[in-house]
């Protein structure tokens, strides 16, 4: 069995603002920030011995302040970067909504039906097939170590599904792990999970 935690990034400009971000960055806000640093003092004595990390600086900053700070390897991994939305990148959600009505609904509502082929986004099915070939890397870390993955929200769902071993039909069944979100899985040598739970953190001296 290797121990997983895996944490979604903290709260960005386009977050706030209701913008597709994907493949395109967005600098994390005075509150996400703040949020971070909240959480690196209650992960500080959460034993971890490396992570990895999508290459996009949403989640680097977020890694870097988590673990970085205090002499963890935080170590890029491409195929950890969010889903791609080609053109809709940095859009609105709502101008995404009109444009693309019915991408729009299937990506909230029916992930095997998300055809983002008109915009040159990333399928769902494609980004499945990245996420499997993450855990796969991740998993050749040596023996024993506990790992800490700080990605994004469609990603880390993709990730979870795969640790499921379900399929796309069932992809909103929960919903996207929300920012500055930990995830503690026990995943084992098949890539699947034996347990799955959100961390319970120690409370923090310095709550706001």
């Amino acid at each position: 069995m290797r121990r997983f935690y895996f944490i979604r990034h903290g709260t960005t400009e386009w977050n706030e603002q209701r913008k597709m971000q994907g493949r395109l960055d967005s600098g994390l806000t005075e509150a996400g920030l703040a949020a971070t640093r909240q959480l690196a003092n209650r992960l500080a004595s959460l034993p971890v011995d490396v992570c990895f990390t999508s290459p996009l600086g949403r989640a680097r900053q977020t890694a870097g302040i988590l673990f970085g700070e205090r002499g963890v390897p935080v170590r890029p991994l491409d195929e950890l970067a969010e889903l791609g939305f080609g053109e809709l990148e940095g859009v609105s959600v709502d101008d995404f909504a009109r444009r693309h009505p019915a991408a729009f609904h299937a990506l909230w509502n029916w992930a095997p039906g998300y055809d983002p082929s008109p915009f040159h986004g990333e399928d769902f099915a494609t980004a499945a097939r990245r996420a499997e070939a993450a855990l796969r890397k991740m998993n050749a870390a040596p023996k024993g170590e506990a790992i800490a993955v700080v990605s994004h929200g469609m990603m880390l769902k993709l990730i979870f599904e795969v640790l499921r071993g379900r399929g796309l039909a069932r992809f909103w069944e929960e919903p996207v792990p929300g920012n500055g979100e930990v995830t503690e899985v026990l995943m084992d040598q098949d890539l699947r999970a034996r347990a799955f739970s959100r961390l319970a953190l120690p409370a923090s001296g310095t709550e706001v």
